[in-house]
């Protein structure tokens, strides 16, 4: 008996809802890696090439 109603109040508490700001902070996440890599990219491979010693 006692099993049953600690497996109740478990499913109770495991019952809330996630908050609407998740998908926001995903899509700021998901965007600021993306600018992160682009500028990565423009560091590494981005640039006027080699220069010439003169």
């Amino acid at each position: 008996m006692l099993q049953k109603e600690a497996r109740e109040e478990t499913n109770r508490v495991r019952q809330g809802v996630t908050g609407h700001n998740v998908r926001l902070v995903l899509a700021a996440g998901t965007i600021g890696v993306i600018i992160v890599f682009f500028l990565a990219y423009l560091f590494f491979f981005g640039g006027a090439g080699p220069v010439a010693a003169s």
